[in-house]
């Protein structure tokens, strides 16, 4: 499946190698929190025609290039016979996509997806909260969305009463802001781009 929004624009492709791993993908932010997450071994702008589909449309370049160049370096093409290679300067990378410090000394983030419970996710991940709170005195996280302050994170849903908010670390690692049998979305008139706050 290929989602790409900018297909036939100026926006280019690239491929990123990174701990062993290869990612092919537009050069539309997508591949951001992977960036930001190490440094990558090659990433290359993809020019090379040689190695897409002969007739190249301007609405399904995912076919047309995306898939035929994966075909390749999959068959063992070097990632530098693609195109030419590019700084991390050079990629898009999206704003303030990752949780940070901010001067005040919060820990800042944002409600990046709701599910279809109305759970909120956020960006910022367990690691970057338990760095946050160790060492710190109490070392309770409190937890602010909207004007609501959520002191400490649960185990699960029915740590809390039905109808009552909750903070946990979701399936996906991330902080999530939830209500025990009910929606959060509802519950705090939010959504994603929602701020967070985390203080201790």
């Amino acid at each position: 499946m290929v989602v790409d929004p900018g297909v036939g624009s100026r926006r280019a492709v690239i491929a990123l190698a990174m701990q062993g791993h290869f990612f092919l993908a537009p050069d539309n932010g997508v591949l951001t929190l992977l960036l930001k997450a190490g440094p990558a071994d090659a990433i290359i702008r993809v020019e090379n025609s040689k190695f897409f589909l002969p007739s190249v449309s301007a609405t399904f370049h995912g076919r047309d290039i995306l898939a035929p160049v994966g075909a390749h370096v999959v068959r063992g093409v070097e990632l530098k016979k693609l195109g030419t290679r590019l700084a991390l300067d050079d990629v898009v990378c999206l704003p303030d996509i990752c949780a940070r410090i901010a001067e005040n000394g919060e820990l800042r983030g944002a409600v990046i997806a709701s599910d279809r419970f109305g759970n909120l996710i956020t960006n910022i991940d367990s690691k970057i909260l338990a760095r946050y709170c160790e060492g710190r005195k109490p070392a309770t996280p409190r937890i602010k969305i909207g004007r609501r302050v959520l002191v400490g994170l649960v185990a699960n849903y029915e740590s809390v009463r039905p109808g009552d908010p909750l903070a946990l670390i979701g399936s996906r690692g991330y902080l999530e802001i939830a209500v025990n049998r009910g929606s959060a979305c509802h519950h705090f008139k939010a959504g994603k781009g929602a701020p967070v706050r985390v203080s201790v």
